[in-house]
């Protein structure tokens, strides 16, 4: 039984808490085959590191996605951005994510393997975005796509199939620097640098995503 099962009674439950947390409905399937994903990976981290199996691990998790999969870990494990025990790095946006023990850095990288899928199945196109352009524009379309992947995967006899994974070590510090804070000379606002006397959005060092009006 892993944490998620000990935590929530059942996977099917941790997948209700997952669904209400994102706030969407209850047959998104990021959501419902992230939390499966977590719990996979929780298994194959512990039967390659058995020496931590027993022992509390302080787990970290870079996700290679921000859509649907970080809100996972957020609600079932507590591992946010707010405090920093999240990375998203969106290198090539894979539905991915490494889960590591932060004293190490040593942990596992799980990932879909798509040579389990049905190539002419929904999840398949779901992963590969190649669904009809249209479950862009109608969400009446996206939920019966949504609602098609849902039982698709859940006809899948081992949960577990479509999901690959390695051993990974993670050259991500557990905790971000911590840089003092200084006033910038134009707006006047406290931000955070090491030499700098002006904030890089008025430096023009950045662009700002927003426009005063």
């Amino acid at each position: 039984m892993t944490d998620i099962e000990k935590k929530f009674g059942s996977i099917e439950n941790a997948v209700k808490e997952a669904i209400k947390f994102h706030g969407k409905c209850k047959y998104t399937p990021g959501i419902i085959i992230g939390v499966y994903m977590l719990d996979f990976g929780l298994k194959k981290f512990y039967e390659e590191f058995k020496e931590k199996e027993g022992n509390p691990v302080r787990f970290n998790v870079v996700c290679e996605t921000d859509w649907c999969l970080p809100d996972v870990f957020q609600i079932l494990m507590h591992l946010t951005l707010g405090n920093r025990y999240m990375h998203i790095v969106k290198t090539d946006g894979k539905f991915a994510y490494a889960l590591y023990d932060r004293k190490d850095g040593n942990g596992v990288r799980v990932f879909i393997n798509l040579e389990k899928l049905n190539k002419d199945g929904e999840i398949y196109k779901f992963f590969t975005r190649t669904r009809d352009n249209i479950v862009h524009t109608d969400a009446k379309i996206r939920s019966l796509s949504n609602r098609k992947i849902f039982y698709e995967y859940m006809d899948i006899a081992d949960k577990f199939e479509i999901f690959g994974y390695k051993k990974v070590h993670v050259n991500i510090p557990a905790k971000v620097e911590y840089l003092p804070a200084k006033i910038c000379k134009i707006c006047g606002e406290s931000f955070l640098s090491k030499d700098k006397e002006i904030c890089l959005t008025c430096s023009g060092e950045k662009k700002a995503y927003f426009t005063y009006l």
